[in-house]
Formats: C-alpha cells, structure tokens, sequence
C-alpha cells in the first residue's frame, strides 16, 4: 500500500518504447480492476480511502477519522467525491482535503472543503484554472504544491494556505519532473528531474525558505553534454495553432539544410511526450544529427482540451501537426526532404503512417517501433476493446470514420515512392499484436516504386518494448541509427 506522499509520475500503462530513451512519460495510473488505497497523514487525524477506476483517472475518495477504523462493522465512511465529480489527485492536512478535479477545467483546478462537513457544491477554488495543465498535490509546512505542466515541461506553484497566494516556484532548469514526496513535518519536498540535457538529480524544497538544493543523492552522470543545446520552440500548424516543438543539436550547428534529422510524435491518451535525458542519442549529435520531438495534439501538453482536439473524427490534427512540423524543420533550415526522418512508436504510428502515406515527399525513412497501422482490424485484437474509448469503433459510423482517418495500412496506394521505412514488431506484444506492423511493411514492400528499401525487424524473444534488456535496447537503438544515416546518405 503506497504511501499518499509519494507521487510516481513515471509510471505509463502506454510505455511505448522509443529507442531514444522511452520518450513517453505521462502521468497515468496503470491500468487495473477497481481498486482501493488508504493514505494517511502526520498532520491529519483522518484517513483517505480512495478507488481508482480501471484506465480512468478520475477517482471515488471517503474520508474516516483514523480513531473509527476499529469499528470494522460500523465504520463511518464518508465519500467525499466521486467518478462524476473529475477528481484526479488529493492532498489533506488538519481538517481540510484539496481536490484536484478537471469538471469544467480542462487544466484543472484545485478545490477545498472541510473533511468534517465535506461539500463538494460549496468547496473553495483554491487555485482556479490556468494557462499550466495541474497535475498533482502535495501538502508540506502548512503548504500546497502544484505540479504543471506547461507544453510538456514541469512547473511547480507554492499555495500559502494562510494567505491564499500563489507563487510559481523557480526551478533548477527546464525539464521533467518524475517522482516527488514530502516531509510534512519539517516543510520539505524532494522531487527527481532530469532534462533533454541534463541527466536526472534530486532535489529538496524548503518550502519555508523556499531554497531549493541538490541532495546529491544521485550520482552525476559521467557523459558530458555540455556542448549541445536546446532550443522550445513553436510550429504553425495548417489551422494556425502554434504546436510546441523541441529542437536539441550540438552547439555550432550550420543551418543549410544538410543535416540529418529525426522528429518524433505521439499524439494519443493525453500523453506528453517530456523531457528526459538524452544520453543515449550522442552518437547521433555528434554526428551533426538533430532530434526533434513534436509535441501534438492528442497528447497531454496543454490538457483535456489538447487531448480532445486530436481525438476521434479530431484526430487528422495529430498527423497533420506532425507533418506541420517536418515542414517548420524543413523551412528553419535544420533539414531538408531527403534528410528529414519520422520516428513513433504504438500509438506514434498514427502520426508516423499518417504523414508517410498522406506526404511521401516530405520524408528520408520513416521509423515506425511496434505501430499501430491497421486500427480498422485493431478492435479484433486482444488489446482492442479497451481502445474504443480513444479511437473509435467500427460498430458505428462515427466510430468507423474516426478509425478510417487513423489506418494508414488502407491508404497506401500502389506506384506511390514511399521513402525508406523500418516497422519493428515484438513476437510477444499484447498491446499491437505483430501482424501489424508485418501487414504494414509487406504492403509497402508490393506498392512502393522508389526502391527505397523497407525492413521489417522483429524482436522474437520481446514484447512492446517494456522489459526490454539493455542489450536488446542497445542493438536496437544500432539499427535504427545505422539506418536513418543510411537513408540520409550519410553512412
């Protein structure tokens, strides 16, 4: 039984892979049968019974005073909020629980109301909704914290409860926070971060002082990153919607055209695609390689309202936002067409097939790892059913056209040039079962006049990539590089 105070954020039920790094860190509860947790508090008298429903977020919260849990017949619960309520996350202390709920708040607000005499209609706005997505809650030192999210970096908001303030707290640098915990005795917070280029460390909050510092309880890493850089930037969708978009390269890099790029997407769940430390991808920089990550719609960078807008019959915005980006890279000068290579992963096939099929020309290779392409036959699969609520059902007509737009498998079309393709496949994948990325690449392989070549890589002895040894990541993360080089002419 977890305690309340701690709070994983890396913890991803669609942990989908990417060879650089497993780029996909959102904050989502695994996927389980109804269950129940207990939290409890030093500053509290009460105890916290909550239910997380399935793949939902949104939580049944009771309340207890700790003396009544002897009476195991007759124990008062009190619900304090349920599914219709939104509640996400929750923080107490004294007599008082904060609710994080997105009801009416497509970023969230935070909420309070007496465990005494709780009521959910009457409750405070302690902090009302904002341009930040919130995320979760702690209470320290007679404090509430807030966890942002801004396009896909951290945030962090200081609530004096005495006087109801608001004060953004000034973080180390700008980049992801994983995990935190507090003591809340003593007004502390300790929080792992890392960044694209900074590798990850734990700090300590004062939330008296508000001093924050290295415990040191991480080692620094022995890669030295020094010389790259990072560049958050923003890319006009076709809408005119301004997509965050992440840039990393090693300092002093020639903006002609000539170098060879990879942008990443996702796009679904309400996932973000956040900052992690890009050790693995040196090689790359240091070969004059950009990385770019593409932060679209249908994932989670700027909320509920970001989710949706990429969602079912929305969910064209997700492929075209990744081609709107392919294209800034192209116009930026950091690349052209036939250095310019797609990368995705699962549920990143939607953007990476999407753009393959729908713009051929704009792409090198495209690198697909365990991709969804065939989402008109995805429901069939094991994996199936609990997606509908995401991409539709063929049972319905909506539903059929909200997955018609997301197969890219239907639309290749024979005498097209497809650029080069790698699809990696996992023997032992219950999540996008291996015919799917094999149907893929075969029909490439019938239909394609380029005679750009397209592999397919299957892991025998792997799965969706979670589990994988290092070795396997390693090989993998080989083959992917030596190909994109390849393809960009450059090996």
């Amino acid at each position: 039984m977890p305690p309340h105070q701690t709070h994983r954020l890396d913890e991803d039920v669609h942990s989908d892979l990417p060879v650089f790094g497993r780029g996909i860190n959102p904050l989502v509860e695994m996927a389980r049968e109804d269950a129940p947790y207990l939290a409890t508090s030093a500053l509290s008298d009460w105890v916290i019974g909550r239910i997380e429903h399935g793949d939902r977020r949104e939580l049944t919260v009771y309340a207890v005073l700790r003396a009544q849990l002897n009476e195991r017949e007759t124990c008062p619960w009190q619900k304090i909020a349920d599914i219709e309520d939104e509640v996400t996350d929750f923080a107490f202390t004294g007599d008082t629980i904060y609710l994080l709920t997105h009801k009416d708040a497509p970023r969230y607000k935070v909420l309070a109301t007496s465990l005494r005499e709780p009521d959910l209609a009457r409750a405070s706005v302690i902090v009302p909704e904002s341009e930040a997505v919130v995320e979760a809650l702690l209470t320290a030192g007679g404090s509430l914290l807030t966890l942002d999210l801004a396009g896909g970096s951290a945030r962090m908001r200081h609530v004096h409860l005495s006087s109801g303030e608001i004060a953004p707290v000034a973080l180390p640098f700008n980049g992801t926070i994983r995990e935190w915990m507090h003591d809340e005795a003593n007004g502390a917070v300790f929080f792992k971060m890392e960044s694209w280029f900074v590798a990850p460390r734990a700090y300590r909050y004062d939330t008296g002082n508000g001093l924050i510092e290295d415990s040191e309880l991480i080692p620094p890493s022995p890669l030295d990153m020094s010389a790259m850089e990072v560049h958050e930037v923003f890319a006009p969708a076709h809408d005119g919607t301004q997509i965050p978009l992440s840039i990393m390269y090693k300092k002093g890099l020639t903006l002609d055209g000539n170098n060879p790029t990879i942008l990443e997407g996702y796009g679904s769940y309400g996932i973000s695609l956040r900052a992690l430390f890009q050790g693995s991808m040196l090689a790359w920089f240091e070969r004059g390689g950009v990385y770019a990550v593409a932060h679209i719609r249908g994932g989670g960078e700027y909320g509920d309202a970001w989710h949706k807008a990429g969602q079912m019959l929305n969910k064209h915005t997700t492929i075209e936002d990744f081609i709107a980006c392919g294209e800034h890279l192209v116009k930026q000068g950091y690349t052209r067409p036939e250095r310019l290579v797609g990368q995705g992963g699962s549920a990143g096939g939607i953007p990476t097939g999407g753009a393959l099929v729908r713009r051929p020309d704009l792409w090198a290779a495209m690198l697909m790892y365990v991709p969804v392409t065939n989402t008109l036959r995805s429901e069939f699969t094991e994996n199936g059913p609990p997606n509908i609520q995401e991409f539709g059902s063929v049972t319905t007509e909506d539903g059929f056209r909200d997955l018609a737009i997301t197969d890219s498998y239907t639309r290749v079309q024979d005498g097209v040039a497809y650029p080069a393709v790698l699809l990696t496949g996992g023997f032992n994948d219950p999540r996008v079962v291996v015919w799917q990325p094999a149907k893929m690449a075969a029909r490439l392989q019938a239909a394609t006049s380029s005679r750009r070549p397209v592999l397919l890589r299957v892991e025998y002895q792997g799965g969706h990539g979670i589990g994988s040894t290092r070795t396997q990541d390693d090989e993998l993360l080989a083959d992917v590089l030596a190909f994109a080089l390849e393809q960009c002419s450059l090996a």
